[in-house]
């Protein structure tokens, strides 16, 4: 199937830009909408992240999971001549905003895009928020979206 399925640019509806703010805890690991996909460890959503290939690609990952069994979940971001490339956003804790940051300071450069290669829940919720982050950000994503009750996309705010 990935011969069938290319990349597609798709407009979001976007939100004014509101950059996901520190719980009342003030701690920056707390992810305010961590509703939208209740799984462990709940608001806190600590992230790691890994140079894999200096100066080339990065990986940042996030615990989730159901009850006592959890795993990572990875987020990978290349910087490119055009800007920084999103690859399958995760929650977009101010931590992670701060990560991001400081990599569009060593870059020179911002988030011009960010891609949704899967079909998956744990990515695909975090798009939206993405897109509220990083509102010039040009959105990809692969065919075939579908959500789980099945509600229009629009609905749930991934797509007009």
């Amino acid at each position: 199937a990935w011969g069938h399925s290319s990349m597609r640019r798709l407009p979001i509806r976007r939100r004014p830009r509101s950059p996901v703010s520190p719980g009342a805890s003030g701690d920056p690991t707390e992810y305010q909408e961590w509703r939208r996909l209740p799984l462990q460890p709940g608001k806190r959503r600590e992230t790691c992240v890994e140079e894999v290939v200096r100066g080339k690609l990065f990986s940042f990952e996030q615990q989730q999971g159901v009850f006592d069994v959890t795993v990572n979940i990875r987020m990978t971001v290349l910087p490119l001549s055009c800007g920084l490339v999103v690859v399958n956003p995760i929650a977009p804790t101010p931590q992670l905003q701060e990560m991001i940051g400081s990599l569009e300071k060593r870059f020179g450069k911002p988030v011009t895009d960010v891609l949704l290669t899967t079909t998956q829940v744990e990515h695909k919720v975090y798009l939206e928020p993405f897109s509220r982050i990083y509102p010039q950000a040009r959105i990809w994503t692969v065919g075939r979206q579908w959500s789980f009750p099945p509600f229009p996309l629009s609905l749930i705010g991934l797509f007009p």
